[in-house]
């Protein structure tokens, strides 16, 4: 096996962080298309707890598309990916990438960006969302997930998730100010798969920070956001801030800032945080130059109610995730550089660096570190990886590209 010299310095940098670290970086497989045009996994799963990998692509026309590919159990593999041919246009973008979610009743509903064009905002997008009745077979015409339909606003950085009602949640960055920061927005579909009952659950967001959704068994909808507090003209702190709503997504607490980091830094680092919760557990990890640059994770054993101390897991990490396991240990993947060259994102997240990584995995038990892990070579430039909890097991995907070529790979990994 061929290590890079990045897998070295990425062992020296965690040695001292963690018990130990084992080299699992065996050969990934590759599902998406020849063209290489690829990227932007997302891990949702069926009605019937099914794994379900989606990701962006092109097409050998030159149109991107949303793609899917459900988990075959009994072959470990994938079955053969599927193309949702109503979502033609969808944006390349890695903070914004596109998401399903497969309601009780068998309906599928997929979300994702596009590019509005306009010639008074070059960043103009707007959140498009298809659905199914059949399984798949066939999809609703594109909507829009937001009432206002201007086409020169910007509106992205999104999440779903299914919500305890049945319904499915959406929570987005919407329409930027003139002087910086978005409002963070909510809304739900009704049974009959129309986006309804928007609110504005914060007004001053960071603009280009993926936003994290989740919800719990007893009907929580747990929401996790870069939050910008403005203490003079060039003075934001961009730290990360909690809310939760506690009535089916009418109405979200006021929200608390998480770990009181204080970045102070004007502009938007394109970095959103990792975000899991399982029962009255919730995990979260991210990365920040507050306080010491890397990336960090905390814990609540209390529904939000108050955060543990943070701690830090690596002082070069990226885009982390996070996916608890049904035996409850917990599981985080992120981006490791080598550190010489770091850099922020361009506005739609892509890494303006061209520079080889590898991808970390974590398993761990709250706060106790267990063991951490190599995932790729590191002869290669990798990116935003994704996880999944598959039993016992965790499913992991991520961006790969060679030379001009970018492909999603996924792995299984067993504890």
């Amino acid at each position: 096996m061929k290590i890079s010299i990045i897998s070295i310095l990425v062992i020296t940098t965690l040695t001292g962080c963690h018990k130990k670290i084992e080299n699992s970086s065996a050969s990934a497989v590759p599902i998406s298309g020849s063209n290489g045009q690829a990227c932007c996994s997302y891990f949702t799963e069926t009605e019937t707890e099914e794994p379900v990998l989606v990701w962006n692509e092109v097409d050998d026309h030159g149109e991107s598309h949303v793609y899917y590919a459900v988990w075959d159990d009994e072959n470990q593999t994938f079955y053969n990916p599927i193309k949702i041919e109503n979502s033609k246009g969808v944006k390349l973008n890695p903070e914004s990438m596109a998401k399903m979610v497969f309601k009780p009743n068998g309906d599928i509903v997929a979300v994702y960006e596009v590019d509005t064009k306009s010639e008074i905002n070059p960043y103009s997008g707007e959140i498009r969302y298809v659905y199914s009745t059949d399984n798949g077979v066939s999809w609703s015409n594109p909507s829009p997930v937001h009432q206002d339909t201007s086409s020169h606003k910007g509106r992205g950085f999104f999440d779903v998730e299914l919500l305890a009602n049945g319904e499915v949640g959406v929570a987005w960055l919407d329409a930027t100010y003139p002087d910086g920061g978005r409002p963070l927005h909510f809304a739900q579909t009704t049974p009959e798969n129309q986006f309804e009952n928007e609110i504005m659950v914060e007004n001053l967001a960071c603009e280009c920070c993926r936003v994290a959704l989740e919800s719990d068994a007893f009907g929580n909808i747990h929401l996790v956001f870069r939050n910008i507090d403005k203490i003079a003209e060039y003075e934001h702190i961009r730290d990360f801030a909690y809310s939760v709503s506690r009535d089916d997504g009418l109405t979200f607490s006021t929200p608390v800032i998480v770990s009181d980091d204080g970045w102070e830094f004007v502009g938007c680092p394109h970095t959103g945080a990792g975000f899991a919760v399982a029962g009255k557990n919730l995990h979260m990890a991210w990365y920040t130059m507050g306080g010491g640059s890397g990336l960090y994770y905390t814990s609540s054993s209390n529904s939000g109610q108050t955060f543990s101390e943070r701690e830090l897991i690596s002082e070069h990490g990226r885009t982390p995730q996070v996916a608890v396991s049904n035996n409850g240990r917990v599981g985080m993947v992120w981006r490791e550089s080598s550190g010489s060259n770091i850099q922020h994102s361009d506005h739609d997240g892509h890494n303006q660096s061209a520079s080889k990584s590898t991808i970390m995995l974590q398993i761990r038990d709250g706060h106790t570190s267990k063991n951490t892990y190599l995932l790729s070579d590191g002869n290669s430039e990798v990116s935003f990886p994704v996880i999944h909890n598959n039993g016992d097991n965790y499913l992991i995907a991520w961006t790969e590209r060679v030379n001009e070529a970018k492909k999603i790979k996924y792995k299984v990994f067993e504890p």
